[in-house]
């Protein structure tokens, strides 16, 4: 410990010396040492600050740096830097800012790779800073001084110029010294309006006023020049005119700029530089002018993205734009040359693949485009996002004669992909668009199935792992319409949602279920649990607990056999009252379920932040468990996580007898899926548990 405390005291003593502040940052916990330097440079004492965490650092950065900062760790990490360096602000005591050069690296990873500890220096380069800042604006000075200029006598002959007016123009000095200075002298093919200009031009200057403009000279070589003109009179002490001095600024470059930034706003995406709707659609319809002439082929891909509404909600726009930027990048690394990705809305990208001759092609090409959303995003501020999408596809040319029609028959494809689930690729064929004239009648169907009580509840057991035996329910909404048959709860809820009617069918929900239980109860099945999805739109502080008081009152069955289950993207949706609701509902004795757990953008918050009882492990990781030895280790990890935080652990979609082992040897609570029942009637559930 002596050598230890000796080695610590040298370190100590070797950054006083270099007069640079030090830190120690603890990946895993967040906990972050500085030395006494690092305090002083923002006027603090390092007792003042304790205990510190790289909060602590957040907290005196500058707003605008952190995002720079935070790609920059984000880059070293990765290994694309040997260095986090960065130049930085960091608020001052007294409420200036100061300028340090941070600079780091990471010096502890697991053996997974996982960065571990950071260390790095903090410099500070305020002075520095200030003095570049001056030699920058001495260059813009001397910059300036290279401008042409042109002096004028009273009847503004030209008496003389400089070389940069010779450089900008081309004309000799020869040339205009002694002559009228025709070289200012507008260069318009509208003579009318160039004599309207030179007139107002001498009228400004005779007042002894200036005159600015921008205007296009003619230059000595029979080409135009785009110039600041700034022409100021020359007064004696007695305020007379003497002459007239002239400055000429080159603006190409800026003029040739703005017309490149009215370009890039009218034509590409702010966020992700892409072609955006128009530009696509211009190029899209090229394409199809040369496909109709060379008998090629090619192919329309619209990606959308699943609930990226919810990820502007949860985390901001900004944050929301960063992720479409990182996605447009991912999805630009699995193109050709040939192809165009363009931004088609705010959660859509529109992809033109170049010769492609048939839909086993672009499926190939879809596919690899999804398995780019697999990895997590990580932004900077923000938890880890995932994300997950669909497409919809169409060859072309096909019968298509325009872009928009292309893009309509995309569209339809789109939609029905959406209604299959996350992941899913559609082709166009003949029908879809009348599917989405179908999906209008369908709202209209849906109010009146719901008028005439076409709606019911079915109930999908539960049972514990261990032994086998009943634990409870999961009440699902089915719809049965005389006119359409079954419909199922992928289409009718979305219908509910958009026609203002999912509230009111989830109050119906819990209202069914508590007296179900009860009249189960007095039929002899006491011991049941029975679970209700709840929505988003049901989360409403005011009016959501009375729901509950009045159902479970009117039922008398027991609020301590009631399970919420809620959904990731329901959390994200909801407001920000929600854990207090939530809490309020346990208070009730109301139990609460996370549903679906690991498929939404930030899982493992919520098992942080709300009052929950349960985890439903979603059925995507319990497929192929029993022969992925990776599907089993997540699994594994899910459980054991869930059990620690003092949660029961439910595996949904259980369709084999190998999974169900598995999950008994793992030590899952509870279970339910095809391997034991399906979906039934309320009467068919009370047979098959009093049968036992």
């Amino acid at each position: 410990m002596d050598r230890l405390s000796e080695d610590q005291n040298r370190l100590e003593l070797a950054m006083a010396g270099t007069r640079l502040g030090l830190w120690d940052w603890n990946m895993e916990s967040g906990k972050t040492v500085f030395n006494q330097r690092w305090a002083e440079i923002i006027g603090y004492s390092l007792a003042e600050l304790e205990p510190t965490t790289i909060e602590t650092w957040m907290q005196f950065a500058h707003p605008e740096d952190l995002d720079r900062s935070g790609a920059a760790i984000e880059a070293h990490v990765a290994g694309e830097a040997d260095y986090y360096d960065i130049k930085a602000r960091m608020r001052h005591r007294d409420g200036h800012w100061v300028w340090v050069h941070d600079r780091g690296r990471v010096v502890e990873r697991a053996d997974d790779g996982t960065p571990l500890r950071m260390v790095g220096t903090h410099e500070d380069i305020t002075d520095r800073v200030a003095h570049e800042t001056q030699l920058q604006t001495a260059s813009v000075v001397f910059d300036n001084s290279l401008e042409g200029i042109v002096v004028m006598g009273p009847d503004l002959t030209v008496t003389s110029v400089n070389p940069a007016f010779t450089t900008l123009t081309g004309w000799q000095a020869d040339e205009v010294v002694g002559g009228a200075a025709r070289a200012l002298d507008a260069a318009s093919h509208d003579e009318v309006e160039a004599e309207a200009e030179a007139e107002r031009m001498l009228s400004a200057l005779r007042s002894g006023e200036g005159y600015r403009a921008e205007r296009r000279v003619a230059c000595s070589d029979g080409t135009t020049l785009d110039v600041q003109l700034s022409m100021n009179p020359i007064c004696s002490t007695d305020g007379t005119i003497t002459g007239y001095v002239a400055q000429l600024s080159d603006i190409r470059e800026r003029v040739s700029a703005e017309r490149e930034r009215l370009d890039t706003l009218m034509f590409y995406d702010q966020a992700t530089g892409l072609p955006n709707r128009h530009l696509f659609l211009d190029q899209l319809d090229v394409e199809l002018k040369v496909l109709r002439r060379s008998h090629r082929n090619s192919a329309l891909l619209l990606l959308n993205l699943d609930r990226f509404k919810q990820v502007n909600e949860a985390f901001g726009y900004g944050s929301g734009e960063l992720v479409m930027a990182i996605i447009a990048d991912r999805l630009q690394s699995q193109l050709r040359a040939g192809d165009l990705l363009a931004r088609h809305a705010g959660d859509e990208f529109a992809i033109l693949l170049a010769s492609i001759r048939t839909r086993a092609e672009v499926d190939a090409v879809a596919a690899h485009l999804l398995a780019t959303l697999d990895e997590v995003l990580r932004i900077p501020g923000a938890e880890d996002i995932f994300v997950t999408a669909c497409i919809g596809a169409l060859l072309l040319p096909g019968e298509v004669t325009s872009a928009e029609q292309a893009i309509q028959r995309a569209t339809a494809a789109l939609h029905t992909a959406k209604a299959r689930g996350p992941g899913s690729v559609q082709h166009h064929v003949v029908g879809l668009q009348m599917e989405s004239r179908e999906r209008l009648v369908r709202a209209t169907q849906i109010r009146q199935a719901w008028s005439d009580r076409e709606f019911r509840l079915d109930y999908q057991p539960i049972f514990h792992v261990s032994t086998g035996e009943l634990s409870g329910a999961e009440a699902l909404m089915r719809w049965s319409s005389p006119l359409l048959g079954d419909i199922p709860p992928s289409q009718f809820i979305p219908l509910a949602e958009d026609v203002g009617l999912i509230t009111e069918m989830g109050t119906w929900a819990i209202e069914e279920v508590c007296r179900q239980g009860a009249e189960w109860a007095r039929q002899g099945l006491e011991d049941i649990n029975i679970s209700v999805n709840v929505t988003a739109q049901q989360l409403v502080p005011g009016t959501f607990v009375g729901v509950l008081e009045h159902a479970l009152r009117s039922s008398g069955f027991a609020p301590e056999r009631l399970i919420l289950e809620l959904t990731e993207s329901t959390l994200l949706h909801a407001g920000g009252d929600t854990i207090e609701l939530l809490a309020r509902v346990g208070r009730m004795g109301v139990r609460v379920a996370l549903d679906d757990f690991g498929t939404g953008y930030s899982s493992f918050a919520y098992l942080r932040q709300y009052p929950l009882d349960k985890i439903k492990i979603d059925r995507s990781f319990i497929t192929g468990i029993d022969a992925n030895p990776r599907a089993r280790s997540i699994v594994a990890a899910m459980i054991d996580m869930g059990h620690h935080l003092g949660l029961q652990v439910l595996a949904e979609g259980v369709e084999e007898q190998s999974q169900l082992d598995l999950l008994c040897e793992l030590g899952c609570d509870l279970y339910q899926g095809f391997l034991r029942s399906r979906a039934i009637t309320a009467d068919a559930l009370l047979e098959q548990a009093l049968a036992v």
